[in-house]
């Protein structure tokens, strides 16, 4: 029991950790995306405008 209980506590942290990457990861992938969608968005008015 003391053993599981550990492992538990172990399998949770672990669990937690991964998803905190996870989070950091998917925001990391949104600012990128925006970042692009910015960029082509002023590209194109750049485009338009010459």
């Amino acid at each position: 029991m003391i053993i599981f209980c550990l492992i538990n506590i172990i399998w949770v942290k672990y669990f937690y950790n991964y998803l905190y990457r996870l989070k950091f990861c998917i925001c990391f992938i949104k600012y990128v995306y925006i970042f692009f969608i910015f960029r082509l968005f002023f590209h194109l008015c750049i485009f338009y405008l010459e």
